[in-house]
């Protein structure tokens, strides 16, 4: 996008705010919650136009609130203001959330994987066992998500680390980098990621930022065990239609490239023997999927709790990998910044009945709140995946779109209703980037190589999609309904 075209949108940004934030206040809002959807509003603007960086929205984010909402009635004695120092005190409320830490944690050892290369090794040692046939390399690749979905709680991260090794794969093959076999390869690898961040409740930020939403909202923690059980069955599934449909829609030939099972060795042997580092990262790694798979069963520490403490080992002389210099030019402090906001301005819209009121006019309005169960969750579930189609980050589209959700839910009168269930889904709907190379980073990252084309994508993206729809029916009236989610 051009400089004027992103002045022009950023000018039609703070248009929006205007409008939205000085229009006569509707009876049943508060003014704090007016400002908050003026706010959003103006944020989603900038998301879905990439005027400005993501960290550079969310600063304004945070002005806008501390301003506008602090001279806004208080919610407790309407006849005195928030106030300025409240009112930034509110907006900067996600960076003292357990949720921050984790994704911080997750960056860290993401950083872990990039310094001492096992990733590399994790993903050569699985190709090698696989085999280098089309359908075989697909499953390779597939494995390989799932195990680094385990170990990096970083979408854009494991992508960083996934998509050289398939460059280098497609090397060491000599394949053409315009054949079908790396187009096969890369959306594979973009789509198995976003697969596998509902699978696992570490392997994504908007899966911690929905959590703390539905945490705040109704007093519940979901264990990544529990996560497991209710999501892992969808990524199963979707990744079993994944590696089906691949290899059909590129169907690759023979002539594409050398099949030599010897090519992937190499690779491996390239690497030299294992370091030090490999292996204690590897024994830090076990212990956290051990005792986050072990949360609330056999003791009573939280995942966030667990991570840091890792990482704090990660970081110590002699039995530790790397040092915060790694760390600090590593690490994308520029996605804490905006997971941070996000977290206070979804927080604020929930608090301020902002999330509620949208949802009673919008959503509302047609009684999705009285539908059943299974209706209400695939209708959402609809919405969800459209409204995905404009943004760029599902992080952002979690700290705007849950709010709303959780609201919506609240209206409904039903005591044997399960909100819990209903919002949890739809925090697994809110990774469903598979259609268009901007609705995700990882999909971005891959693009950027140039090795497929949004077509390319789009091929295996909306076959996928309607199939994870069908899924989303299918386990909303059988299996999500055993386990109690529905």
């Amino acid at each position: 996008m051009k400089k004027k075209t992103k002045i022009i949108w950023l000018v039609i940004s703070l248009v929006v705010f205007a409008i939205i934030a000085f229009i006569p206040t509707p009876a049943a809002l508060t003014g704090a919650g007016q400002i908050a959807l003026a706010v959003t509003a103006m944020a989603l603007v900038l998301w879905i136009t990439e005027a400005v960086p993501y960290t550079v929205s969310a600063t304004m984010i945070v002005g806008l609130l501390a301003v506008f909402m602090g001279l806004q009635p208080s919610l407790e004695d309407p006849t005195v203001t928030i106030g300025t120092k409240d009112a930034l005190r509110q907006a900067l409320s996600g960076f003292a959330t357990p949720s921050l830490a984790l994704v911080a944690g997750g960056l860290f050892i993401a950083v872990a994987m990039e310094a001492t290369g096992l990733h590399k090794r994790i993903a050569f040692i699985v190709l090698d066992k696989i085999g280098t046939k089309p359908q075989s390399l697909v499953l390779g690749v597939i494995i390989v998500s799932i195990i680094l979905a385990l170990f990096v709680p970083s979408a854009t991260a494991r992508s960083g680390a996934l998509v050289p090794i398939v460059l280098g794969i497609v090397t060491a093959l000599k394949a053409d980098k315009k054949s079908n076999l790396m187009k096969m390869l890369l959306v594979t690898t973009v789509t198995s990621i976003s697969i596998w961040n509902y699978g696992i409740k570490t392997a994504a930020a908007q899966n911690l930022l929905s959590l703390q939403f539905i945490n705040d909202a109704f007093n519940v923690d979901i264990s990544w065990i529990q996560w497991l059980i209710y999501g892992g069955p969808l990524a199963i599934l979707m990744s079993i239609a994944l590696f089906i449909i691949a290899p059909r829609v590129f169907k690759v030939s023979e002539e594409e490239y050398v099949s030599d099972p010897n090519a992937i060795k190499k690779e491996l042997h390239e690497l030299g023997p294992v370091t030090a580092n490999e292996k204690k990262l590897m024994v830090y790694s076990l212990a956290l999927l051990v005792l986050w798979s072990t949360e609330q069963l056999i003791h009573p520490i939280d995942s966030t709790t667990v991570t840091l403490f890792v990482f704090m080992l990660m970081l110590l002389p002699v039995i530790g990998v790397m040092g915060w210099k790694e760390v600090e030019k590593g690490t994308s402090w520029g996605t804490l910044i905006t997971f941070g906001i996000g977290i206070s301005l979804g927080t604020i819209l929930l608090n301020s009945g902002a999330a509620s009121w949208v949802s009673e006019n919008t959503l509302g309005a047609i009684g999705v709140q009285h539908l059943h169960p299974v209706m209400m969750t695939i209708v959402l579930s609809i919405a969800s995946i459209l409204i995905h189609l404009g943004f760029a980050s599902a992080t952002s589209l979690a700290s705007v779109f849950m709010p709303i959700v959780i609201g919506l839910i609240l209206l409904n009168p039903d005591p044997n209703f399960n909100p819990v269930g209903i919002a949890l889904i739809q925090a697994f709907v809110i990774s469903f980037g598979y259609i268009l190379p901007v609705n995700a980073p990882q999909n971005m990252l891959a693009f950027g190589t140039g090795g497929y084309t949004a077509k390319d994508l789009m091929k295996v993206g909306i076959p996928i999609t309607i199939v994870g729809v069908a899924l989303i029916v299918i386990l909303a009236l059988t299996y999500w309904q055993w386990v109690g989610l529905i």
